[in-house]
C-alpha cells in the first residue's frame, strides 16, 4: 500500500517519545496496525531526505507520503530512498523509491524456456496451422489436466502452466521459426553476435540483482562495461563495411561502368508509394487541403459550445443499460457458480485481433483461435475456475 495520506508519522530521525499524533495520524496508525503494516520510508534502512513533502513557499516540511509492506516481509526490502533532484522535480511531493526481493518459486531465470516462442503468423500457413492444431489435441498432459478435478488455487495454477508450456513445446515443433533477414544489417558479424549475448547475460543478472543502479555493484559496472564494448564493436564494424563497400564502387568505376552502376542501382533504395487519407465524417480526404480543413471543421466542432443535448440523452441510455445489463449477469448467490460456456469463449475470441503483441506467456491470440476444441475446453475450465475462487495465477500477471 502506497500514496499520499496526508498525516504524520514519525519519522526515522523521530524521537518518538516527543512526538504527538494528530487526529489523522492516529487513524493511520490504527490501520496500519490492523493490518500489520509498516511504512518502509519511516525505518532506518531509508536513505535520503526524512521528509516527504516541500511547499512551494518553503514552509514547515512533513512527511506525508509512504510506502507500506506487510511486517512478515520488510527483510525483502532490499532498498528504500527519498529522491530529491531540484533539476527535474517540479511537485511538492518528493518521489520515493522502494525495491522488494521475493523469492518466485515459479520463475527460474536460470532455467528459462528453450523455445523459439516468436512467431510471425503472417508467414504461417495452412499446413502448419493443422500440424500445430493436431498436437495440441493430442497432447497427453494438457488431456490428463483438463480430466481432474480443480478444487484448490494450486490446481488453477498448474492448469495455465501446462496450458502454457503445451503451446510452446507445439509452437517449436510445428510453427516456422523466425529467421535471420542478413539484408537488415549486412555488416553483422559473429564478432557483434558473441559480444551481444555477453551484454545480455550481464544485463540479465543486473535485472535478476534488484537493478541497482550504483557504480560499487558489481552487476552493474560488467552491464555498462560489456554495453560499452558491444556498441564500440557496432560502431567499427558499421564503419569497416561502409569503407568497403566505398573501396568496391571505387575499384569497379575505374575497370567497369556497367558494373558500378549495376552496384549503384542495386544498393539505391527504391522510393515507397505513400498514399495519405483521411476518413471525415464518412468522406475520404486525400490532398493536403483536404486534410487540413477536415481537421479545421473536426477541432471547431470538438471547442465548440454543444447546445444539443440529444447525444447526452442517448450516452446516457446506453450506459443506463449496459450497468442493467451487468447487475442482471451479477446477480449470483453464494452458492451459485459462474459457468464460462465454450461459446462464451468462441465469441470473445472473435474479438481479438490477429497479428498483436503476445505476453510474458508467449502465448498468442492465433494460438487460442487455432487451437480446436482442447484449447476451448481448457480456457472455459480456466476461467471458471479462476472466477469461482477468485484467484489468477502468478504467471499470468506478469
Amino acid at each position: 500500500m502506497l500514496g499520499d495520506f496526508n498525516s504524520e508519522l514519525p519519522g526515522k530521525h523521530c524521537n518518538i517519545a516527543n512526538f504527538s499524533l494528530d487526529k489523522r495520524g492516529r487513524i493511520l496508525s490504527n490501520l496500519l496496525s490492523e493490518f500489520d503494516l509498516i511504512p518502509v520510508n519511516c525505518l532506518p534502512l531509508c536513505i535520503g531526505p526524512e521528509f516527504t513533502n516541500v511547499p512551494y513557499s518553503y514552509g514547515r516540511e512533513t512527511l506525508i507520503d509512504y510506502i507500506c509492506v506487510e511486517e512478515n516481509n520488510v527483510q525483502n526490502v532490499f532498498s528504500c530512498s527519498v529522491l530529491d533532484d531540484d533539476a527535474v522535480l517540479v511537485s511538492t511531493h518528493r518521489p520515493v523509491l522502494c525495491i522488494l526481493r521475493f523469492c518466485d518459486s515459479h520463475v527460474d531465470n536460470a532455467n528459462a524456456s528453450k523455445y523459439p516462442l516468436h512467431v510471425n503468423w503472417k508467414n504461417v500457413k495452412e499446413p502448419s496451422i493443422m500440424r500445430y492444431k493436431q498436437f495440441i489435441n493430442s497432447n497427453v498432459d494438457l488431456q490428463s489436466v483438463l480430466t481432474k478435478t480443480i478444487s484448490c488455487e494450486s490446481d488453477i495454477d498448474v492448469l495455465y502452466s501446462t496450458f502454457v508450456k503445451t503451446v510452446q513445446l507445439a509452437t517449436s515443433m510445428c510453427l516456422p521459426k523466425p529467421c535471420l533477414k542478413g539484408h537488415i544489417k549486412p555488416y553483422w558479424s559473429t564478432q557483434l553476435t558473441t559480444n551481444h549475448k555477453s551484454m545480455t547475460r550481464a544485463r540479465n543478472e543486473w535485472v535478476s540483482n534488484g537493478r541497482e543502479r550504483d557504480k560499487e555493484c558489481a552487476s552493474y559496472s560488467q552491464y555498462k562495461s560489456a554495453k560499452r564494448d558491444f556498441r564500440r564493436v557496432h560502431r567499427e564494424t558499421i564503419y569497416d563495411h561502409h569503407k568497403s563497400i566505398e573501396n568496391e564502387l571505387n575499384e569497379t568505376a575505374e575497370c567497369d561502368n556497367n558494373a558500378f552502376w549495376r552496384i549503384i542501382n542495386q544498393r539505391k533504395r527504391k522510393p515507397k508509394e505513400k498514399t495519405t487519407e483521411i476518413v471525415f465524417d464518412d468522406v475520404t480526404c486525400r490532398t493536403p487541403e483536404d486534410i487540413n480543413n477536415g481537421w479545421k471543421i473536426y477541432f471547431q466542432r470538438l471547442y465548440s459550445e454543444n447546445t444539443n443535448d440529444s447525444n447526452n440523452d442517448r450516452f446516457l441510455q446506453n450506459i443506463a443499460s449496459l450497468v442493467e445489463k451487468l447487475k442482471s449477469i451479477s446477480k449470483m448467490t453464494d452458492n451459485s457458480k459462474m459457468i464460462i460456456s465454450s461459446q462464451d469463449v468462441q465469441n470473445a475470441l472473435k474479438t481479438c485481433q490477429n497479428n498483436k503483441s503476445c505476453g510474458y506467456d508467449s502465448v498468442y491470440y492465433e494460438h487460442m483461435k487455432h487451437g480446436g476444441n482442447i484449447v476451448t475446453d481448457c480456457l472455459k475450465l480456466l476461467f471458471s475456475k479462476m472466477s469461482e475462487f477468485g484467484h489468477c495465477p502468478l504467471e499470468m500477471k506478469r
